[in-house]
């Protein structure tokens, strides 16, 4: 027990200001107290008594898992999409055309990610209507235009 304290209030705080791992080492061992403390953000609960060795592997193994996202944040961060004069930053959600950004819609931004991912020449509209999360042909066209326009292809 801790003095004064709830463990899954903790966890709660923990989770709404620290992006760590929580592993939550507790006497509770219903399956209700279980399922409370990982719906509150827990990523492991090790009811007591428990192996010390099993614990340190717990730890070293969240620690891993942790640091791995990490790397892969930064990355995807780092990452830059660059076509002539385009540059789009996935990450970071930004696209920019000679310096200058481009705001787009989430829709405008996840068809030009497709298009410049796949690097496939040529699409069907219908097919860009589909990627894109079912825009309408009309809503489409001018959002096709400005993509063509921008690469410099029509």
């Amino acid at each position: 027990m801790l003095p004064g304290e709830n463990g899954f209030e903790i966890c709660r705080e923990v989770r709404r200001s620290l992006n760590l791992p929580v592993i939550m080492v507790t006497a509770k061992k219903e399956d209700v107290d279980k399922i409370r403390g990982l719906g509150l953000g827990a990523d492991d609960y090790i009811v007591k008594p428990f192996s010390p060795a099993e614990l340190v592997a717990r730890v070293h193994s969240h620690i891993k898992i942790h640091e791995r996202l990490l790397e892969e944040k930064r990355e995807n961060q780092k990452s830059v999409i660059q076509i002539d004069d385009i540059a789009v930053y996935p990450g970071e959600r930004r696209v920019y055309k000679n310096e200058e950004e481009i705001f787009l819609t989430n829709k405008e931004f996840e068809l030009l990610l497709f298009l410049l991912r796949t690097r496939i020449l040529y699409f069907p509209r219908m097919h860009c209507l589909t990627a894109s999360g079912g825009w309408t042909r009309r809503a489409a066209r001018p959002r096709l235009r400005f993509i063509s326009t921008a690469s410099g292809k029509r």
